[in-house]
């Protein structure tokens, strides 16, 4: 298993825990205390799994999350060539 989870949190206490725990069970993990940049930060790391705080800064979970599926939404509609590695999402969402 080698499968990429990134967690938002501005809490280092629970970002360390979850890494040493995820990395332990053999997960790749990748951190970030805020979530300014999330779109570029997900095409960096390209995680399988996004762990998001509800109080992120600066905007917060849910609509850092609501950008994520805009983006997604927004991929799924261009040509496959320019949608990258931006997967639609699945229909029962």
């Amino acid at each position: 298993m080698n499968n990429k989870v990134l967690i938002f949190d501005d809490d280092k206490d629970i970002l360390e825990v979850c890494s040493i725990v995820l990395k332990t069970n053999g997960f790749t993990v990748a951190v970030q205390n805020n979530c300014e940049g999330i779109l570029q930060r997900l095409d960096h790391h390209r995680p399988d799994v996004v762990l998001m705080d509800n109080k992120i800064p600066p905007l917060g979970g849910i609509p850092a999350c609501q950008t994520i599926r805009s983006s997604l939404v927004h991929a799924a509609q261009q040509p496959a060539e320019r949608a990258g590695c931006l997967r639609p999402p699945d229909a029962a969402y």
